[in-house]
């Protein structure tokens, strides 16, 4: 009996252990979530200020280009 006895202490400590571990990577993987949308919130707005910088510079080579076009005529 003190053995089925001592046995069932231990399986439960070891369930109490796991469920321990479990909730711990269960609230890591929410942070980790958590922290994969803000960068991607974050490439979103570098794309869109890359999309908007490489807009501006074609057209100032356009304006250039039409300028030194305008000159040779």
């Amino acid at each position: 009996m003190e053995r089925l006895q001592a046995e069932n202490t231990a399986e439960w400590g070891k369930r109490e252990r796991l469920e321990t571990e479990k909730l711990n990577l269960e609230r890591e993987n929410k942070k980790q979530r958590a922290q994969i949308e803000d960068l991607v919130e974050v490439l979103a707005k570098k794309r869109k200020q890359a999309a908007s910088a490489l807009d501006t510079d074609l057209k100032t080579i356009q304006t250039e280009l039409f300028e030194k076009n305008k000159v040779r005529e």
